[in-house]
């Protein structure tokens, strides 16, 4: 029994699509094996996933151990999770849920931002990692982002890994932090086929998108909103052939809000047509995202475009680790004036390392869940040089 754990459901496209991405290599590679997804919000993830996996089911049981935990600090979290899962009379309202984690063959800890310091009680879903390899489970951590991670939490994180089978990050910081051998071959949703993440039909009525979120801002979503604003005017485009584009419902469309009246015709893309149909992203296009897994998708679709990271030590270190795989994207400050950076025709770099970085993703799953056909494993690529203004 594969058990997959992820913060799905919530919905918040990037996951959504990891998840979807490993639902559907396991429906490929072992359809009839039992799959217990771990989130959040199961009943979301099992509408938003009915059908990816015939025989999936999805839980919270492990987010409620470390939510509900009864101190603070991810020592305290850790300490009761791993106790939880040897004596399930300290957690009596999840025992069924206790008894499935503790048969599962496989446990993969999703791809994600979300085991670090900024949500220090899930720092303890390592701890079920741990304990699971503990009693002989097959373990995994792929495409993980821990920074930013506290000097306090350091060395917590570093104890629970130990014995993880396999640990993947997507970036250097991590990387190093964490503080053993580990790949980093980037983001799961490398893992994924570009065909399926990009609505083609739609991206040519597109010139230029906007994905401006209002959450974990350190700066001010009217500092976002004028710089957005100039890009657009410095790119000339036409308000009916912009987009905004929303990834977290309602959180991402404020911006849309502000400008809709400035930019007649501007259209809006809702968080579920991303899903369902993919992100309309073209080569001819620019785009202004805070958001990464637009940044991601775009730029791997060759499109030109405005990074805008919104908090140090987390957004930074996740839209660098594409410039760092290829992408020809602009990094820039939100307090940054406005860059005409992008009238260079995009070089496809992220395309062609991405290619490469799927193959690496797909060796990964096929020493995990078992391979579907030979595969050749290739090697990434370097690091490319950062255009940072």
């Amino acid at each position: 029994m594969f058990y997959l754990i992820s913060t799905a459901g919530h919905p918040n496209v990037g996951d959504e699509l990891i998840t979807r991405t490993w639902l559907r290599e396991l429906a490929q590679r072992a359809p009839e094996a039992e799959v217990w997804l771990d989130c959040p919000h199961p009943s979301g993830a099992q509408a938003l996933f009915a059908g990816e996996h015939p025989r999936l089911r999805c839980v919270d049981t492990l987010f409620r151990l470390c939510a509900e935990a009864p101190a603070d600090t991810p020592w305290d979290v850790a300490a009761f999770v791993s106790s939880a899962l040897d004596d399930h009379g300290l957690a009596p309202r999840w025992v069924p849920g206790l008894r499935v984690f503790s048969r599962a063959s496989t446990v993969h800890l999703l791809g994600g931002g979300y085991v670090n310091s900024m949500w220090p009680r899930q720092i303890g879903l390592l701890a079920a990692l741990h304990w699971a390899a503990g009693r002989g489970a097959s373990t995994a951590a792929t495409g993980q982002g821990f920074s930013p991670l506290s000097s306090e939490h350091v060395s917590l994180v570093r104890r629970l890994l130990e014995r993880v089978d396999r640990v993947d990050v997507r970036d250097d910081v991590s990387a190093e932090a964490i503080g053993r051998p580990a790949s980093r071959s980037g983001d799961d949703l490398w893992l994924a086929e570009l065909d399926s993440l990009v609505d083609a039909d739609r991206a040519p009525e597109l010139d230029a998108l906007v994905c401006v979120q209002g959450d974990l801002l350190e700066v001010s979503e009217e500092r976002l909103t004028a710089q957005c604003m100039d890009h657009l005017r410095l790119w000339d485009v036409d308000p009916a052939r912009t987009a905004v584009v929303e990834c977290i419902p309602r959180v991402d469309r404020p911006i849309f809000d502000r400008l809709r009246h400035l930019l007649p015709g501007l259209q809006f893309v809702p968080w579920v047509d991303v899903l369902e149909r993919g992100l309309p992203a073209g080569r001819h296009q620019r785009w202004f995202s805070s958001r990464f897994h637009p940044h991601m998708i775009a730029a791997r679709a060759g499109a030109r475009g405005v990074a805008v990271p919104v908090r140090a030590g987390y957004y930074d270190v996740k839209h660098g680790s594409l410039l760092d795989a290829g992408s020809d994207w602009r990094l820039l400050s939100a307090e940054a004036p406005v860059v005409d950076g992008l009238t260079r025709q995009p070089t496809g770099r992220l395309a062609a390392s991405g290619q490469r970085i799927r193959e690496v993703k797909l060796a990964f799953a096929d020493g995990l869940y078992g391979a579907v056909a030979p595969r050749t494993l290739l090697v990434a690529p370097e690091p490319a040089g950062r255009t940072v203004a």
